[in-house]
């Protein structure tokens, strides 16, 4: 990893990393930018994109709330880990309408099931 070319990129960087971790989930730009005090979320996107760049994050940008710290990852290692991070991310509360959970692994299945339908329609 390269080093943090600015002061401003590493306070970013770090409110990332704490948001994250007091709240099981990144921020969205807009949380960034109301605490940095930045006028438009162009700004905040922008010290994520060098970040990203230096290879401090990562980011899907087809999905919201998805930086996450590069060597941060924990990857769940069965169906109930994987639901229990899911239920802990507030995952699970949007989705238990549309989806029956049952147990564990059989949720992870059709999770997987969805997200691979949504990419081939994409």
């Amino acid at each position: 990893m390269a080093t943090l070319a600015t002061k401003k990129q590493k306070q970013v960087y770090e409110f990332i990393k704490e948001f994250q971790k007091e709240n099981g989930y990144p921020p969205t730009l807009q949380e960034i930018c109301n605490n940095f005090g930045f006028s438009s979320t162009k700004s905040a996107d922008s010290h994520i994109q060098a970040l990203i760049r230096k290879g401090y994050l990562q980011r899907n940008k087809r999905l919201s709330r998805s930086l996450n710290i590069v060597g941060n990852e924990k990857k769940p290692t069965n169906g109930r880990d994987l639901v229990n991070t899911l239920r802990k991310s507030g995952f699970i509360g949007m989705w238990k309408n549309r989806v029956d959970i049952g147990d564990s692994s059989k949720f992870a299945r059709k999770l997987r099931e969805q997200a691979q339908k949504r990419e081939r329609n994409l």
